[in-house]
């Protein structure tokens, strides 16, 4: 809830547009309404489409750095470990091989 409403202001200010949203709104659903120009309205509407096309921005993210041996044991039995991960955690978990800081594990979730 904290999440999802700091990144609806966020877009706001990125747009220009006012936003409001209003998390309890009986509809079983939060409901958010763009106020301003329509330029802006219409900027946020797009903003905003882009970001719930992929629902982990609501999710805390860490990033494990792996050694080479570590790396090896992880992609065993097809990626078994990762999956295991997974399954126990409830988190999405990624083998970055490439990354920019070299290899990871990538794990994201609902904040605690």
């Amino acid at each position: 809830e904290g999440r999802a409403r700091r990144q609806l202001e966020a877009l706001g200010l990125s747009s220009g547009c006012g936003i409001k949203v209003d998390l309890d709104s009986g509809a079983g659903q939060p409901h958010v309404a763009l106020v301003g120009p329509s330029d802006a309205v219409e900027e946020a509407a797009r903003l905003a489409t882009e970001l719930f096309i992929d629902p982990t921005f609501l999710f805390d993210r860490c990033f494990v750095p792996l050694d080479e041996a570590l790396l090896g044991r992880l992609e065993e039995s097809r990626g078994r470990a990762v999956w295991e991960i997974a399954a126990v955690t409830g988190c999405q978990v990624v083998l970055e091989r490439d990354s920019d800081s070299g290899p990871r594990l990538a794990l994201a979730g609902p904040p605690a």
